[in-house]
């Protein structure tokens, strides 16, 4: 509670986090880990809502789309997957052409165009 300074819950997880989004609504948010795994929590309860593992190496960054539909996800893997928020998480695609691992990931203010960047 941020009014009284005051920590409601706490989430152990699997191995460390690398990367942290709260969803647009406050509901949720997702946590990237670094097996290559993304954990979507409900904020108040902070159980597990949904887990995905698409790739093997570390998640660094997570961004909601700006009317937060979208949810995209960069790796160490030098790919942004992008997820429909709306459908359960479902998969919608693989941005693919980074040298290195992707660093940020940033929408434009219509949530039709992403930016990404790598550590290249």
């Amino acid at each position: 509670d941020m009014e009284v300074r005051k920590q409601l819950n706490l989430r152990t997880m699997e191995c460390p986090v690398c990367a942290v989004a709260i969803s647009l609504d406050g509901n949720q948010v997702t946590v990237g880990l670094e097996n290559g795994k993304f954990v979507v929590l409900n904020l108040r309860s902070m159980r597990p809502i949904l887990e995905r593992k698409d790739r093997k190496k570390a998640i660094n960054e997570l961004k909601y789309s700006t009317n937060g539909k979208f949810l995209a996800v960069g790796s160490d893997d030098c790919y942004v997957d992008l997820y429909d928020v709306l459908d359960n998480y479902e998969w919608i695609g693989t941005c693919q052409g980074h040298m290195s691992g992707v660093l940020a990931v940033d929408w434009s203010t219509d949530s039709k165009q992403l930016h990404s960047d790598d550590r290249g």
